[in-house]
Formats: structure tokens, C-alpha cells, sequence
């Protein structure tokens, strides 16, 4: 399993490396749904017990992905979801053609064209 941040929105991948919750001195970046100062204590929790990678992408990355995804599927999402569509895109996991590989699309209220035409 893999959790997905931007580059400043990055609270999980903090404490998952830090081993302990932390919180970011500043949130920043194009996917604002994302953008905790600390994540939560469970969130946290079940990431470390259960190994999930944390990886981090550009904000270029996420509007890309949504940009690339609005092409091929015909739905808009917001950046936050960009996030995990870009390892796919930007082919930062490689995958078997027998995988099974599942990706949490959702559309974001208040994402418009303009805000990803970037």
C-alpha cells in the first residue's frame, strides 16, 4: 500500500520517518486537501503497523496527473487526488500486466479546469 503526499503536504511522511508524530512547520502546495500540519494519530498508526510506503511527488506531478486523467477518463480531480494517479503516470511503480492495482479516484468539490490547467 502506498500513501501519497506532495512535496508540501508531506505531515505522514514525516513521522513515518521520524518514527514518532510530528508536525510540519508550514503546509504549502496546489493540493490543499492534503495540506495537515500533522496527520492523524490513527492514520499514523495503521501506516506503521502496517508498512505502508509513503512517497512523495511534485506539484507539477499531481496537476499533470489530473490533467492526464481528465484526458483519458473524462473526470476531473483535485490535486489531492492527482497525487496517487501521478505514480502511475510519472511510472514511479512498476506493475506486473497480472496485478491487481487499485487507485482511490474521487472528483474534489472545488476543482475546476483552470485550477489544473497549470
Amino acid at each position: 500500500m502506498y500513501a501519497v503526499e506532495t512535496h508540501g503536504t508531506a505531515s505522514l511522511n514525516a513521522s513515518l520517518n521520524a518514527g514518532k508524530l510530528v508536525r510540519l512547520d508550514k503546509v504549502s502546495g496546489i493540493a490543499t486537501t492534503l495540506a495537515a500540519s500533522q496527520v492523524c494519530e490513527n492514520a499514523f498508526n495503521v501506516a506503521s503497523r502496517l508498512d505502508v510506503k509513503s512517497m512523495l511527488v511534485s506539484d507539477a506531478e499531481a496537476l499533470h496527473a489530473c490533467r492526464h486523467f481528465l484526458d483519458d477518463h473524462r473526470v476531473l480531480t483535485e490535486p489531492a487526488c492527482g497525487v496517487s494517479l501521478s505514480l502511475l503516470y510519472e511510472n514511479k511503480i512498476r506493475f506486473k500486466p497480472a496485478d491487481n492495482v487499485l487507485v482511490i479516484v474521487c472528483g474534489g468539490a472545488s476543482v475546476t479546469l483552470e485550477g489544473i490547467a497549470g
